[in-house]
């Protein structure tokens, strides 16, 4: 069973060929300094849209994870090495960002859009790097001439401040200064589907608790308040066949009945958790944020301790880029929502004796923990 669930994993993270090209463009438009989000499809493509809204939010330490985490299923993947090399970039880690350029530009689904988008990082990054204004005016001003509308409008705040401290004789000098930038390209329009991605890149979306519809309420007469929450804890399901969860009727039976586990054989007030994350990335409210969860162990370790469960078992298999790049974004939102330092992520294993989250998930956890800012 989990070599289907494997292969319908590996079936989804290559889906979307025919989207690439759009999505390079979008991703050359926001590594250019304008922000355009795309709306992407399942699996590793949603892992890239996400990452542009982590990038857009200077999300730098949260991007770099998600980035290299796509790269382990695909370490020649274009965009994921172009996205490492911004986010290296916004970190102030300059050699990285040049190493993940070069890698980036004989990448995998790499078009003339991406290229693009790599040398005018590459550009920025040697600016940022102090390298001679005519060093780097020589190498940005012909990107600047031969680019479209978007490339000169993105461009136009350092080729113009290039163009005061390059010799006024440097070829393009004074004719920048005069340059008028046009305006920003209109964004794409929506295309509408039959179930839009709970989660778009940059946004969070969580799917609401009465989506799963519990045949039961919670015991609230049994419950603790929250309070502010102050520390995170991330869990699997331990479930070895989660296919059902493919569709959103499929999760919501899945959830049912774990908290109906959660009441009936532990004498717990309600599901355990407050969120739980499903294979397709999509994110599902559990127990009320203003209840004290039951995942920790204790009361003790319950007390300002958000409870998040990714469904699947993780101790030998790998959860899919997709629901990895949710938790990653869901994490980022929590953490700015209450002020949570990432020194207080934990796996369930690191609070208690247990194999819980699975050692491939608390490999995640523990870059989300030593991730800084």
């Amino acid at each position: 069973m989990r070599n289907r669930t494997a292969r319908r994993s590996a079936a989804r993270s290559t889906r979307g060929v025919a989207r690439a090209a759009a999505l390079a463009l979008l991703a050359a438009l926001a590594a250019s300094g304008c922000r355009a989000v795309p709306r992407a499809g399942a699996g590793i493509q949603d892992a890239l849209a996400l990452g542009e809204g982590l990038l857009a939010e200077e999300e730098y330490a949260l991007a770099k994870i998600l980035y290299e985490d796509v790269l382990k299923s695909d370490p020649n993947d274009g965009l994921a090495r172009l996205g490492l090399a911004r986010a290296a970039l916004g970190l102030g880690r300059f050699q990285d960002a040049l190493h993940e350029l070069n890698l980036a530009e004989n990448g995998r689904g790499v078009d003339a859009a991406t290229l693009q988008s790599v040398q005018i990082i590459r550009g920025r990054a040697y600016i940022r790097m102090g390298k001679p204004p005519v060093i780097v005016w020589a190498y940005l001003y012909p990107i600047w001439r031969k680019g479209d509308t978007a490339v000169k409008s993105c461009l136009d705040g350092e080729i113009k401040a290039l163009a005061r401290l390059v010799p006024p004789e440097t070829e393009g000098a004074r004719a920048v200064m005069g340059f008028v930038p046009p305006p920003r390209p209109a964004p794409l329009p929506h295309v509408a589907r039959e179930e839009p991605p709970p989660m778009p890149a940059g946004q969070l979306s969580i799917l609401p608790r009465a989506r799963w519809n519990p045949s039961f309420p919670a015991k609230v007469n049994q419950m603790r308040p929250m309070n502010k929450p102050f520390r995170l804890t991330v869990h699997h399901s331990a479930h070895d066949d989660v296919d059902s969860a493919e569709t959103l009727a499929g999760t919501a039976r899945l959830i049912r009945g774990m908290q109906e586990s959660h009441v009936r054989d532990r004498d717990w007030a309600d599901l355990a958790y407050h969120y739980v994350i499903d294979p397709k990335g999509r994110v599902w409210e559990g127990r009320s944020i203003k209840y004290q969860g039951a995942h920790a162990g204790n009361e003790p370790l319950n007390r300002g301790n958000i409870g998040i469960v990714l469904m699947g078992d993780f101790e030998e298999t790998q959860p899919t880029a997709a629901a990895v790049a949710n938790l990653v974004a869901l994490i980022a939102h929590l953490r700015r929502t209450y002020g949570i330092p990432p020194g207080e992520i934990y796996g369930h294993q690191d609070l208690n004796p247990t194999k819980c989250p699975g050692r491939h998930l608390e490999a995640v956890v523990k870059k989300l923990r030593a991730a800084k800012g």
